[in-house]
């Protein structure tokens, strides 16, 4: 698995900012600060998107396998991991059932389009309810919805959606997915799944109109009936400080 990996602190967080850059290194100092307050951090990172900024045209770029739902199912891997191990005494005998996902930029694309897989008819979801479990979701510059109108955007959409056309990738994006899900999703259940979404001060124009979009999307599903995410700004911060 490319740019995959698994880093423990004696809350789950997956990093990467947009879809084809990732460093484990960037993200140490979260993993450090929950420690320092008794919090057991996994740090996991996901499959990057081939992309070169100055490349005309790569062959290995276009036959990539890194393709949809590959990051979600990166997710996925990294849960079944927790579940699995971080009750162990190794791990600092962490609660299966106290999992809190946290995710920035694309990595909280990834986590979404995980959480809320039901939504597409073509992905197989086995059980009704959230397996394994999570206690909440948090949400930081994510891009809910993509701006095809940047270059790099129109070529990563291709890579991982395998096209560009809004119809293509637009049901199977966090945003689309989440409007999609099933009415009695317990994802769309705002106790079962309590979800934060949090956006900066100088925020990348995609991302925050994705974040107002899936706020709104959420106000409208979320059960029970007109419940919001909770919603913060930070001040002083942008995209990536």
């Amino acid at each position: 698995m490319e740019a995959a990996y698994n880093e423990v602190y004696e809350k789950i967080a997956l990093n990467t900012d947009r879809f084809n850059l990732g460093d484990e290194e960037y993200w140490g100092n979260i993993g450090n600060y929950f420690a320092q307050q008794g919090i057991i951090v996994v740090i996991a990172n996901h499959q990057l998107v081939p992309y070169k900024k100055d490349e005309v045209s790569s062959k290995e770029a276009e036959q990539t396998t890194i393709k949809y739902p590959a990051g979600a199912d990166d997710v996925q891997l990294v849960r079944e991991w927790i579940y699995k191990n971080i009750s162990s005494p190794k791990f600092g005998n962490g609660s299966v059932d106290k999992v809190v996902l946290f995710g920035h930029s694309s990595g909280g694309a990834h986590i979404a389009m995980n959480l809320y897989a039901a939504g597409d008819p073509e992905r197989t979801v086995t059980r009704s309810d959230i397996f394994p479990p999570v206690a909440g979701v948090i949400y930081l510059s994510v891009p809910f919805w993509y701006d095809r109108t940047r270059p790099i955007r129109q070529k990563i959409l291709q890579r991982y959606y395998g096209s560009d056309a809004e119809d293509v990738w637009g049901p199977r994006s966090s945003l689309g997915l989440f409007k999609s899900l099933p009415k009695d999703s317990p994802a769309l259940d705002a106790i079962k799944l309590p979800t934060y979404v949090g956006t900066v001060k100088w925020e990348v124009k995609e991302a925050f109109d994705g974040a107002i979009a899936f706020l709104n999307a959420y106000r409208e599903r979320a059960q029970p009936a007109g419940t919001n995410a909770i919603f913060h700004v930070l001040d002083k911060h942008n995209h990536l400080r």
